[in-house]
């Protein structure tokens, strides 16, 4: 079975909006809300963003990316 067709939608949407706006986004949050841990961005993905592996936008961050499609 392929990864992809195990992966629910929430895995794989951040992914095709990139995952430098996700950071973006969870940073924010982090900024407005300091004390709630729920706001921190993951070292994982801070580190895919820093290495530029943006998800859809960069071919690769989590996933494989071809075009708009998750690779097989």
């Amino acid at each position: 079975v392929r990864l992809a067709a195990r992966l629910s939608g929430v895995a794989v949407v951040p992914a095709g909006l990139g995952l430098d706006t996700v950071h973006s986004i969870i940073a924010g949050w982090a900024a407005e809300f300091p004390d709630n841990p729920s706001f921190k961005v993951p070292a994982s993905l801070a580190a895919k963003v820093a290495e530029g592996k943006l998800g859809r936008k960069s071919g690769e961050g989590f996933f494989l990316w071809q075009g708009d499609k998750l690779a097989e």
